[in-house]
């Protein structure tokens, strides 16, 4: 069986929480709809749905390699 944890760790984790459960919340329905706002507002050639394809001169750190293949 495990072994009884102490009074103090027991008070310290009880004090985790209280401060964890004081953290405010934001409603998924909020947090949704902000980041979607983000994702229209701010160029991310992650969404090419919205944006398109990322023009060759945007990225200079992209490679020249070509492509990876995993055998």
């Amino acid at each position: 069986m495990s072994e009884p944890r102490s009074t103090a760790k027991l008070e310290a984790e009880i004090e985790q929480l209280k401060a964890e459960a004081d953290i405010p919340r934001e409603k998924v329905s909020v947090a949704a709809q902000s980041i979607k706002q983000y994702c229209n507002s701010n160029k991310d050639y992650m969404i090419p749905s919205v944006w398109g394809k990322e023009p060759a001169q945007a990225n200079k750190f992209k490679g020249k390699a070509g492509q990876c293949y995993i055998l």
